[in-house]
């Protein structure tokens, strides 16, 4: 079985997982579902956003063995696509930042733009986190950074583009994507 094999049958069992978990807690949904309440329903919905993350962070491991841009499209190299997101979200991804010179490079920082989408609407630059604000990157060599951004509660569907630069490197800004999605409620009686 091949590293991709792997990952993917264990992507795949752990949503197995939580939808055996929900169907044992609450059957085909129907009564109940209603009576367990909104609060057994939003942890629902944080323990299947938390195998949603482990999957992510599954595939994005993988990447990184491999030495490839995280989260890139075929065809679209370079550009950072964080995971599909919902207004209220916060998608992250682990970013690599590299020194190509021999001399260290001690307060390396990332810092993201604002993102716009074609329809105008914009997710501000306030929204990006880092973690670890600061780095140090040895001479040729490299070091990673956790980017996160949070979206906001009104923001509106649609592809959202900005970048991040590293500031303290010599280098080009990767260009960061990100696709906010609509999550409309689907009514009961179509269970």
């Amino acid at each position: 079985m091949t590293e991709r094999d792997q990952v993917r049958a264990r992507a795949f069992g752990e949503a197995a997982a939580a939808v055996d978990r929900f169907l044992e807690k609450f059957g085909d949904g129907g009564p109940k579902l209603a009576e367990a309440g909104e609060g057994a329903v939003n942890r629902l919905r944080a323990e299947l956003g938390r195998v949603v993350d482990l999957n992510l962070d599954l595939v994005r491991n993988a990447f990184a063995l491999f030495g490839s841009v995280s989260g890139a499209r075929d065809g679209d190299p370079g550009t950072l696509v964080l995971p599909p997101s919902a207004a209220g979200d916060a998608p992250g991804s682990i970013v690599w930042l590299h020194n190509f010179d021999e001399a260290e490079r001690p307060e390396v920082r990332l810092v993201g733009t604002t993102l716009t989408s074609h329809e105008g609407h914009a997710i501000e630059a306030s929204g990006w986190s880092f973690q670890p604000l600061e780095v140090a990157v040895p001479g040729r060599s490299g070091a990673p950074v956790t980017a996160r951004l949070e979206i906001p509660r009104d923001a509106s569907p649609g592809t959202y583009r900005g970048q991040l630069t590293a500031a303290g490197l010599d280098g080009h800004p990767i260009e960061v994507a990100v696709e906010v999605v609509s999550l409309d409620p689907v009514p009961h009686d179509s269970w």
